[in-house]
């Protein structure tokens, strides 16, 4: 018995986002997806959530990431909770 293919690359990613964001979020909502022009993903989490998710990106068997490239802060003064992880 073969395995299943899936050939339709944006199917298979978006299976892939789904599924991760599910795994993420299985106790309570840890993260949400934006996704900006270009086609630009980002994850947005609260920064008590951080080392949950780049470990969950590192340990995860359909995940294994091996590096981290950037996390820079940003500050917006006017606002309550001033700084921003991004």
């Amino acid at each position: 018995m073969s395995s299943p293919i899936i050939k339709d690359q944006k199917l298979l990613f978006s299976f892939w986002q789904n599924f991760v964001l599910s795994c993420l979020n299985f106790d309570r909502k840890r993260v949400s997806l934006e996704i900006f022009s270009g086609g630009i993903r980002c994850l947005i989490l609260d920064p008590a959530d951080l080392l949950f998710v780049v470990q969950f990106f590192r340990d995860f068997g359909c995940c294994r990431f091996k590096n981290l490239c950037d996390i820079a802060g940003s500050d917006y003064p006017n606002r309550q909770d001033r700084f921003l992880l991004t």
